[in-house]
């Protein structure tokens, strides 16, 4: 429970660490409203995301019936004009995508405008929002202009407040992925996803993606040993902790969200860093694609893996971390010993054949691009 003013329950200690932050942005501010009786009949607890303030604030909003796709229309109780001017519904949400849970409905109002960056949706316009920018300044980039959150014909609440800020991390996740797939013009590559992008945002554990000159100029790019004996270069450079997941306890098995087995699996002696997603190209910059990134690992992984697959494969209510450390050294040295470029070009040959051109189509050998 949150032990300022008893707002909020919380399932663990690590729950109430993860939310403290944001928890007390409004948390004051609710124990005031929290005793307040209405003002008016019929009137609910919503949260209001000032554009122009440091942090968000409660208010008062009246749901009338009406028809309509939403069913409701507002009005809103001593809220001036110039902050309800132009704001229209943007949609609800009822599942918490980052805590895997359903929630009460929540709506959300802003002022909508068509997205310069993506023309066939719209985006939310007007100023940035430091409300919004005080909780994580990467929100400034989408949430522009007043934004009004409501409950469906009901009061808000703290926990409604955990949820609100999950479902515009999860918007700002979205926005980049869109734009990110709106690039052109960049050599090809693997983005190779960690534990938080995997279970938090959902992202597959390989998605096609774009890396410009700009990649192998930076100093922090990563040169993949086992790469370079099978023959083809890969460098590889991290990605800033995802929004979503960032500063958050959790993972998987005692495994920090950061923390990649795909990119374990291409260095593994180096099994232990929690690198977060990191995006792959090859040094010659030719092009690299999913299926040779997929047919890289399922190799490795083919090759001496048997300890690494048993610790995966139990049912033992183990952390990971120190079962890995013997299983992954003796990886390493079966692939030092036994990985070459004659049977990766067979194993390549044989993987396309069973399981390859189905899932990637007819795609050409990394030694033949």
């Amino acid at each position: 429970m949150c032990t300022t003013y008893k707002c909020s329950h919380y399932c663990s200690t690590e729950c109430l660490e993860d939310d403290k932050f944001v928890h007390k942005l409004l948390c004051r501010a609710y124990r005031n409203y929290k005793t307040q009786i209405p003002p008016e009949p019929g009137l609910f607890k919503a949260i209001f995301f000032n554009a122009r303030k440091a942090a968000p604030e409660w208010v008062w909003v009246r749901m009338t019936s009406e028809s309509g796709d939403e069913g409701f229309a507002l009005q809103y109780y001593l809220m001036p004009d110039d902050q309800i001017k132009g704001l229209v519904s943007c949609g609800n949400s009822s599942y918490n995508c980052i805590l895997k849970r359903s929630h009460d409905i929540i709506h959300m109002l802003g002022c909508l405008e068509a997205c310069p960056a993506l023309p066939d949706q719209l985006c939310l316009t007007g100023v940035p929002n430091q409300s919004m920018g005080n909780i994580a300044p990467e929100l400034l980039q989408c949430c522009k202009g007043n934004i009004l959150f409501i409950g469906h014909r009901a009061h808000l609440d703290m926990t409604s407040f955990r949820h609100i800020v999950d479902m515009m991390f999860m918007e700002y996740d979205k926005s980049l992925r869109q734009l990110g797939d709106k690039r052109k013009g960049y050599i090809p590559g693997v983005r190779i996803n960690c534990i938080g992008d995997r279970l938090v945002s959902d992202r597959p554990t390989l998605e096609a993606c774009k890396v410009a000159d700009s990649f192998y100029k930076k100093d922090e790019n990563l040169l993949m040993w086992i790469a370079s004996k099978l023959g083809t270069d890969l460098f590889a450079r991290t990605i800033p902790p995802s929004l979503p997941w960032r500063n958050r306890s959790g993972g998987y098995k005692g495994l920090h969200h950061a923390w990649d087995f795909g990119f374990a699996q291409l260095n593994p002696s180096e099994w232990s860093a929690s690198l977060g997603s990191v995006y792959v190209a090859r040094k010659d910059k030719m092009p690299l694609l999913v299926a040779h990134i997929a047919a890289l690992m399922a190799y490795l992984y083919s090759i001496g893996s048997g300890q690494v697959r048993e610790v995966l494969d139990s049912k033992e209510p183990w952390t990971l971390a120190p079962k890995f450390d013997a299983a992954f050294e003796m990886h390493n040295d079966l692939l030092l010993q036994t990985a070459s470029k004659q049977s990766f070009e067979r194993f390549w040959t044989k993987w396309m054949e069973e399981e390859g051109r189905q899932k990637y189509g007819d795609v050409s050998s990394p030694y033949a691009v």
